[in-house]
């Protein structure tokens, strides 16, 4: 299993953030985030108009309910369309 991360430097703390859409097995790419990532991470579990990856989402939604993240989305514009990302911030 191979999972995409990209780290960035934000004052003295490192925070690692992972695009699980890449990934082999984002489900498991999203477990491993919860359990290890730093607070304050970013994961994207879906990019799309809508969302479609159910499983995915039930799965954010269990662990937001449980208080290991925060759900967000982000917009991004492509002309006169848009998609979203889904994101899990940990916390």
């Amino acid at each position: 299993m191979e999972t995409k991360t990209q780290g960035t430097q934000i004052g003295a703390t490192a925070m690692t953030d992972v695009d699980a859409t890449k990934d082999n097995n984002p489900r498991q790419a999203l477990e491993d985030f919860i359990e290890h990532a730093p607070r304050g991470a970013q994961a994207i579990y879906h990019r799309g108009p809508f969302l479609e990856a159910y499983t995915l989402a039930e799965f954010a939604r269990t662990m937001h309910e449980r208080g290991h993240c925060n759900l967000v989305q982000r917009r991004i514009s492509k002309g006169r369309s848009a998609i979203f990302e889904y994101v899990m911030v940990k916390r």
